[in-house]
């Protein structure tokens, strides 16, 4: 039963999850300002959208809960 608790806590995965973050510490932080700038274009998208589908008469929020 110890022996099972030691392993559980020896994780060999944290050790690879720190050296890899460490030397592709450059494309994570590219992938991250992709990321977030794709979320922009998205939310940026949305904010255009309301106001369109407002003047046509369209609550995009209760379009967006299923019901029209």
């Amino acid at each position: 039963m110890i022996g099972k608790d030691m392993i559980a806590l020896d994780d060999p995965k944290a050790e690879y999850h720190r050296e890899y973050n460490k030397t592709h510490k450059e494309q994570i932080n590219e992938n991250a300002r992709i990321r977030r700038r794709r979320q922009k274009e998205h939310a940026d998208k949305y904010v255009k959208l309301v106001p369109m589908l407002r003047s046509i008469g369209i609550d995009a929020e209760k379009l967006l809960r299923g019901g029209m």
